[in-house]
């Protein structure tokens, strides 16, 4: 290959670079900005729908009831889910920073021993639940997941949205409702 070739196909790929950067650039800010702000599929402000289900490391009732008097981080995902997996970090990061200034429960509708299994080899620490009859996905209006639902210490819906979570995010919308 000549030099005018190479310095060509340099040219196109810089270009096709800088291309490809700006357009995630522009989806990553796009997906913030509609985690940022107030809304999302549910009404907020609303009562968040109750759920009673089951803590798949400990066997323990959890009920959204229970959580009352601290805000509440509700995210819906699957061990199948990419987005997912890849932010189960940031939740476990979140979980720990919290303190137990707020809650996180997790929530998924697989089989509840692949879901102890998943999270255990991974050591994660926060609290899974398994909904396996749908009811509290429904009740969320859940399509896809990931789903995180932001819930203040009176238990109304203040934010709700699809997609991986941003922990600078939620981060700002927990310091938000616990008042740091």
């Amino acid at each position: 290959m000549n030099a005018a070739k190479v310095r060509y196909w340099v040219k196109e790929i810089v270009i096709m670079a800088a291309v490809f950067g700006a357009v995630m650039f522009v989806m990553r800010t796009i997906r913030v900005e509609g985690q940022r702000g107030g809304g999302g599929d549910l009404p907020v402000g609303q009562p968040a729908p109750g759920f009673h289900l089951t803590d798949v490391a400990t066997g323990a009732p959890v009920a959204l009831s229970d959580l009352k008097g601290k805000p509440v981080i509700l995210a819906f995902w699957g061990t199948y889910c990419p987005a997912c997996r890849e932010e189960l970090g940031a939740l476990e990061q979140i979980h720990r920073e919290a303190a137990g200034r707020y809650a996180l429960v997790t929530l998924s509708s697989e089989d509840p021993r692949k879901v102890r299994a998943f999270t255990q080899a991974r050591g994660l620490s926060f609290q899974a639940v398994v909904d396996g009859s749908g009811a509290t996905f429904d009740a969320y209006r859940v399509q896809s997941i990931p789903k995180t639902v932001i819930i203040d210490a009176n238990g109304a819906i203040v934010h709700d949205f699809v997609g991986e979570a941003d922990e600078d995010i939620l981060r700002e919308h927990m310091a938000k409702l616990t008042g740091g």
